[in-house]
């Protein structure tokens, strides 16, 4: 199944399923969009497939603005799921509370500049970011973001994988730059490996940074990896935690840290085997 489209394409709840590969290209500036402007929640997108889930250039977007919940955005696959040069986003700009973004599939890769992003910018709480990958997750120059920066609380990223690998600037990450507290970031993974790329949470303002958990059997830090919380200003870092139990490997500048740069306070570290 393929979707071509050189403009955008709204919808109010979005079911694709199909036994066959889905690809969605929707060209530079296209997106598939699934707004809440007023009254009312935004919809549901889901997409299935047995065979491969391809997004290239293609931007799929759930806004809530206004007071009713939002809605999930779920990929479901037991093969290849693939972002490249493209963007899934939720987005909270009211009282609105946003829900999932969940993607359960065998192997699952971002290239080129793409994003899952979950933020608010106001009191209604961001989404969560939910990833179950049996196989790989790979992000090469991509990024797994959950922010806020208003008195909403930021969105936790969940991830469970066989095997985590992060690749040239990539980054998993939750931050705020308001007083609603970021949210954790909790990863479960038979291996991690970072090359120059990070896994943080910070803090740029009053609110909380989230805490960082990881649970590996290896984790292999390569060539200026970073592992981190942090805060700013007055804010406080939340806790860093490590269970690795074969071993732990940094090399060329790598760091696992907690830190304070304002008048808040910086987290513990916690490494067990």
């Amino acid at each position: 199944m393929s979707i071509v489209r050189q403009g955008d394409l709204a919808s109010a709840d979005l079911v694709i399923q199909t036994s066959k590969p889905v690809t969605l290209n929707t060209g530079v500036t296209g997106s598939i969009t699934i707004p809440s402007d007023g009254t009312g929640r935004s919809g549901d997108v889901s997409i299935s497939s047995i065979g491969n889930v391809t997004l290239t250039k293609s931007r799929i977007e759930s806004d809530t603005k206004d007071s009713d919940s939002g809605r999930n955005i779920t990929f479901t696959s037991s093969r290849l799921v693939t972002l490249n040069q493209s963007q899934i986003l939720s987005s909270i700009s009211s009282t609105g509370t946003a829900r999932n973004t969940n993607i359960n599939t065998g192997e699952f890769t971002l290239l080129n500049g793409s994003s899952i992003n979950s933020s608010t910018s106001a009191s209604g709480d961001a989404s969560g970011i939910n990833l179950n990958v049996a196989n790989t997750l790979n992000l090469y120059n991509s990024m797994l973001s959950a922010s806020t920066s208003s008195s909403g609380k930021g969105g936790e990223i969940t991830l469970n994988t066989g095997r985590l690998q992060l690749n040239n600037q990539s980054t998993i990450s939750s931050n705020t730059t308001g007083i609603g507290n970021a949210g954790a970031v909790d990863i479960t993974a038979d291996a991690m490996a970072l090359s120059q790329s990070s896994i943080n949470s910070q803090s740029l303002g009053q609110g909380d940074s989230g805490t960082v958990k990881l649970d590996t059997n290896t984790l292999d830090l390569i060539d200026n990896a970073v592992i981190s919380t942090a805060v700013s200003q007055s804010g406080t870092a939340g806790n860093l935690s490590i269970t690795a139990r074969d071993h732990i490997n940094l090399q060329t500048g790598s760091q696992i840290t907690s830190r304070s740069t304002g008048t808040g306070y910086a987290g513990t570290v916690e490494i067990t085997g």
